[in-house]
This record gives structure tokens, C-alpha cells and sequence, in this order.
């Protein structure tokens, strides 16, 4: 949830600074000692009230803030941070062969793709099977609230793997859906048939924030995969849970359910 800007402040906003600014080109272009002296006394008021529109405006985003934090749940520590520091889309910064900053996005896109080319693609190998003996239904069949109850836990605002399918549209799509995808799930299952789910994924790039420039060996990389095999994984998750916590040691909170890792270190500090 973003702050909401108020549209009537920050009109007024504009409107005060264009008014500011065509007085100081009329001061400045005045030769009449009274006349600039009004002048001046009259922008003085207009910088004073735009001032005050501004301290305003901006009193008002940090109780939106305050109130996104006041809200969260679990997570209010990030919702704090990126709250408070929105995050503006930079280029990676990235270093060619003889260590020069590349500048244009398109260098630096085949560059990084190029780079990552190499390094994970290996035409040697063969693909793994995505089945293992006869075509079989599977013993429990995958259910529409299973579906949904893995689609609901899908998060916002993230980005699309490959198919360019976004979390929402499934996440809010009507009830049909979870009919159709889980009757095509468990037909795949059944057949045999690839979905093609599991390799299509989309590896993107980024520096970190204290790197002023990195070579491209140096990028994190982000594994962005389609929304459809994270809800499968869910399911499965789900479903191997029960037997999954037989033998998970307590401190591994960041796999149980409703408690993470950042919950047990708050808890320590």
C-alpha cells in the first residue's frame, strides 16, 4: 500500500512556485524603487504560504506512512523500511572488460546477458526429465481450495517470471480459474504432459546500493519464476509439511509456518 498524495495540496504547490517565480522575473526586471519593494514584500507572502503548503503535504505522506506501519502485521519492520524509503529504479552499474563504467542500457543489457549466458548455460548437459515412469493420476488429486489457498499467498507488487503473468491476475481472478488450472495441473500429472512451468524462468540483475560500479561477474542475480509454479510449490510445501517437521530443527523458523527467521533474531536482540 502507497502513501496516497494529495492532489489538491500539490496543485497548490505548483501554483504558488509558478506565481513566485514570475515575481522574481518581474522584481528583476523593475526599475521603480516602490514597485519592486511591493513586489518582493508580495513574493516574501507567496514563498511563506508555499512553504507552509509544502510542510503540509508532507506532514500528511508521513502519517500515510504511519499508517501503513500501524497496520502491517508480521512484517512491520520491512513495511517500515520501505515505507519510509521508497526505492527509484536505477541501471545496474556495470564495468566492461578494460574496467569502464558501460552507460548505455542497451551495453548493458547484452553485456550482463552475455555474461550470465556463460555461466548458466551449459549445452553439454541434457534436461532432466520432468516425469518419472508410466503416466499415472496422481494418488490425491490437486483441489480447487488447495489452489486457492496457495494463490491467495501469493504477494503483490512482484515481477512477472516469463510469461509475463503477474501474481494478481491470478491472485484476484474469479472462481473458475482455480477450476481450470487445477483440472490442467492434475491432467499434466496424469499425461505426462509438460508445462513447461519449471523452465521458465527469468533471471534479472542488480548491484548493491553501497557499490558505485560493479563488473558484471560481481551482479546478484534474481530468479523471477512464473506465478503458476509458485503456487504449485506452495501446494506441495503444504503437503509435505506434516513430514517436514518431524526432523526440522527448531531453529530453522524461517520454514515454519507464521514464524520467520527475522521474528526469532528481533526476539534475540
Amino acid at each position: 500500500m502507497k502513501p496516497k498524495v494529495n492532489r489538491t495540496l500539490d496543485s497548490d504547490i505548483k501554483k504558488l512556485s509558478n506565481q513566485q517565480k514570475q515575481l522574481r522575473l518581474q522584481i528583476y526586471n523593475t526599475q521603480d524603487p516602490t514597485n519592486k519593494a511591493n513586489l518582493k514584500k508580495k513574493r516574501n507572502k507567496t514563498l511563506h504560504e508555499n512553504q507552509k503548503k509544502v510542510q503540509s503535504l508532507r506532514n500528511i505522506e508521513l502519517e500515510q506512512k504511519i499508517e501503513v506501519i500501524d497496520n502491517a502485521n508480521n512484517d512491520a519492520m520491512f513495511s517500515a523500511v520501505k515505507a519510509l524509503n521508497p526505492k527509484t529504479f536505477e541501471n545496474p552499474k556495470v564495468e566492461d572488460n578494460e574496467g569502464k563504467l558501460i552507460t548505455n542500457p542497451n551495453d548493458i543489457l547484452l553485456t550482463v546477458a552475455v555474461h550470465f549466458i556463460n555461466k548458466l548455460r551449459d549445452e553439454s548437459l541434457t534436461d532432466i526429465n520432468p516425469f518419472q515412469g508410466k503416466p499415472r493420476p496422481l494418488s490425491k488429486p490437486i483441489s480447487k481450495a488447495e489452489l486457492r489457498k496457495s494463490l491467495n499467498r501469493l504477494k503483490n507488487n512482484k515481477a512477472a517470471g516469463d510469461d509475463q503473468i503477474n501474481s494478481e491476475l491470478l491472485k484476484y481472478a474469479p472462481p473458475l480459474l482455480d477450476k481450470t488450472v487445477a483440472d490442467t495441473l492434475n491432467k499434466a500429472f496424469e499425461r505426462h504432459t509438460d508445462l513447461n512451468i519449471n523452465k521458465a524462468w527469468c533471471p534479472a540483475c542488480h548491484s548493491k546500493a553501497r557499490q558505485t560500479k560493479r563488473p558484471s561477474r560481481k551482479l546478484e542475480t534474481i530468479t523471477l519464476l512464473n506465478a503458476i509454479r509458485k503456487a504449485l510449490s506452495l501446494i506441495t510445501l503444504d503437503r509435505i509439511r506434516p513430514k517436514v517437521e518431524e526432523y526440522l530443527a527448531h531453529s530453522q523458523s524461517g520454514f515454519r509456518t507464521n514464524r520467520s527467521t527475522s521474528d526469532v533474531v528481533w526476539t534475540h536482540k
